[in-house]
């Protein structure tokens, strides 16, 4: 803005600030400058119930542990 006052030709300078607004307005992400969306929290979520058995906290399923003896 500053370049306009002295620049000889401030139509190119208007052309070009013009340019990076459009660019700018093009670039940026939707949400960005949106007060709701800066604040908004997913809804909460249910913490997964623990393990019951030490196969089901590697991984192993339910099945595997009834099968499962202790051997």
């Amino acid at each position: 803005m500053q370049a306009l006052k002295t620049h000889p030709e401030p139509a190119t300078v208007q052309d070009a600030i013009a340019r990076a607004r459009r660019r700018i307005a093009v670039t940026t992400p939707e949400g960005v400058g949106s007060r709701a969306s800066a604040f908004a929290r997913p809804p909460p979520t249910r913490p997964a119930p623990p393990p019951r058995t030490s196969i089901e906290a590697v991984g192993g399923s339910a099945d595997e542990a009834a099968r499962d003896h202790g051997d």
